[in-house]
């Protein structure tokens, strides 16, 4: 990298620094307290046999969560997304949207294994649902192997 490219970079961290202080100090007068911070994300894939069930997935306490899970089963794939908060040891509670063909809107809050959260394929066989009152999972109800992908954002 050229010297100059490396001061034009130095130029601009330095500024994203003082305006993140600024916004902070003012803030902070105010009587309040802005917090920036970049989202994490964890991952996941699957393939689950009919009737499998993923292992369970315990989201972050307390903060807003993204969840977003795809089917990439071909001929019945979709997707499925809910916003979703953890009550620690008490329940999961969730909006969002079932995936089409028949979209809805899901919502409802629960801590019983087996609860529904979301449908991800187009047939909704194949679901993300209540493990604990702390965790979900992703359950096959379909009579063929599904495959696919959850996002979790917070």
């Amino acid at each position: 990298m050229s010297r100059q490219k490396l001061s034009r970079l130095a130029a601009r961290v330095g500024a994203a620094v003082v305006v993140t202080f600024t916004c902070a100090v003012v803030a902070r007068a105010q009587g309040f307290f802005v917090f920036i911070a970049a989202p994490s994300a964890f991952s996941f894939s699957f393939s689950l046999p009919p009737g499998g069930v993923s292992g369970c997935v315990t989201p972050i306490a307390g903060i807003p969560n993204q969840l977003i899970g795809e089917d990439t089963t071909p001929g019945t794939c979709g997707v499925g997304e809910v916003s979703l908060l953890r009550i620690n040891g008490t329940f999961l509670g969730w909006v969002g949207l079932e995936s089409p063909l028949s979209a809805a809107i899901t919502s409802d809050f629960s801590g019983s294994p087996g609860t529904h959260i979301v449908f991800i394929d187009l047939a909704h066989t194949t679901k993300i649902e209540v493990c604990t009152a702390d965790s979900y999972r992703v359950h096959n109800k379909s009579t063929i192997t599904h495959t696919g992908v959850v996002d979790l954002w917070y």
